[in-house]
């Protein structure tokens, strides 16, 4: 046993949280932060540009995710493992599971066949799903997804253990640590069916969170209630057609567990299903639940104070204090001693004055503005345009530089900071060149 735990912590890398300020305020981690870190995680987990840009900023915040890549001729599975030690001795694992953006993907790659789902070892979970004879009295599940689960979690071996055993053997030796597993489409439908086997090999389900979103049905009635302790929560998007497809393809899959539901924004209707869309709808909630000043003290070194205006066009106006929000967070992990204004003067004069007034060395100003373009597919593009300048504290221009992103594949808030990541080089070179 000792062996397998060292070995299990050699695999799982110690992480500082993203949410730093999360953790500051108190131990247990509300919903609404937890579903906030899990989306930004399950953004990360995809290959795209903009999950290679979330595993980014989640490492210069301080998160170290692990890469998993599991293959085989029935699946190609992909996760992501992140380990928090926390005050008394205590582990918050993550797990990120990539999923699918499209139910055409999940159709053409996995059959949706029930299998039986039993068994306590990784040998007896094949057995079962091998066995022909079965009843809709017991726990049947979609075929495809329990063979990506076993492929990824119950199949190859590290010094003749899957990681499945691993993460259980870990969870079981101490069982007041906690695992968090989330995935978005595919990858939250193996998220539930990876808790429930973690179940089954012991782990009491008080010690597992799973946070889905828009992940369709994985099993029968009989697996439902089963495992319906399991601290599941699904989180929906109104017009997504993917959390429900398989109930309308195939009859007798249940969804459970807690649902929280989101409605996407004037405008980002198009993202329904897409993880942005979902990353987007959680980040509002989240702020309209935070105050505004909760991570964002400059501490004993302020360096950089920070002006950040948004000038939208309708409808997507509303979407403005948003953004100046999750601009400010973001660039509160990149940049040392960040004093965030609460009131944005009108002039670089006053900006400047502000600067000194907080001990500041430089402002940074940031102002966003959004151009309407031409009708596509229904909706309407916008080009999300940042000018980003530096000031010293006599109010000098030090540095300007521009920034455009088109909302086609995500929405004017992502847009946004896609924008602040971009001009990130040139930004810390100009904050950096004096130090």
């Amino acid at each position: 046993m000792e062996k397998k735990l060292r070995l299990v912590r050699a695999v799982l890398l110690a992480v500082c949280i993203f949410l730093t300020g999360i953790m500051q305020r108190a131990e247990a981690v509300s919903t609404i932060e937890q579903d906030y870190m899990c989306a930004w995680l399950s953004l990360a987990s995809y290959n795209d540009r903009l999950g290679q840009i979330a595993r980014s900023e989640l490492a210069a915040a301080g998160w170290n995710m692990e890469p998993f890549h599991e293959k085989n001729v029935k699946a190609d599975t992909q996760f992501y493992l992140v380990r928090q030690d926390q005050p008394g001795g205590k582990a918050q694992y993550m797990l990120s599971i990539m999923g699918t953006s499209t139910w055409k993907d999940i159709e053409n790659d996995l059959s949706l066949t029930k299998i039986p789902f039993g068994g306590k070892t990784p040998e007896e979970f094949a057995a079962e799903a091998a066995r022909t004879t079965m009843t809709a009295k017991e726990p049947l599940v979609h075929s495809g997804f329990n063979t990506y689960t076993q492929t990824a979690f119950f199949t190859n071996k590290i010094n003749g253990w899957t990681m499945g055993e691993l993460l259980c053997d870990e969870l079981l030796a101490h069982p007041e640590s906690r695992i968090c597993i989330t995935g978005h489409s595919l990858g939250g439908a193996v998220s539930v069916l990876l808790a429930a086997r973690l179940v089954d090999m012991g782990v009491p389900a008080e010690q597992i969170d799973v946070v889905t979103f828009g992940a369709p049905a994985v099993g029968n009635d009989a697996f439902a209630k089963k495992f319906e302790k399991l601290n599941v929560r699904r989180v929906t998007m109104s017009g997504d057609p993917v959390k429900a497809v398989l109930q309308s393809l195939r009859s007798g899959y249940t969804q459970f567990g807690e649902k929280r539901k989101l409605t996407a924004p004037k405008g980002s209707e198009r993202e329904a299903h897409a993880m942005v869309g979902y990353v987007d709808g959680i980040m509002r909630e989240y702020y309209d639940t935070i105050p505004a000043d909760f991570t964002l003290a400059p501490g004993d070194s302020p360096r950089v104070f920070l002006a950040v205006s948004a000038g939208f066009d309708e409808p997507v106006a509303g979407d403005a204090p948003y953004l100046a929000r999750a601009a400010a967070e973001l660039l509160s992990h990149q940049i040392d001693g960040l004093v965030v204004g609460s009131e944005v003067p009108d002039t670089f004069a006053g900006i400047a004055a502000a600067a000194r007034a907080n001990g500041c060395r430089y402002a940074l100003v940031q102002q966003y503005e959004t151009e309407r373009q031409r009708e596509s597919r229904g909706y309407h593009d916008y080009e999300v345009m940042l000018t980003e300048t530096v000031l010293d504290t006599k109010g000098n221009v030090v540095s300007v530089q521009q920034m455009t992103t088109s909302t086609k594949r995500m929405p004017v808030v992502l847009a946004g900071l896609y924008n602040t990541v971009a001009g990130k080089e040139m930004r810390e070179a100009v904050l950096n060149a004096s130090e």
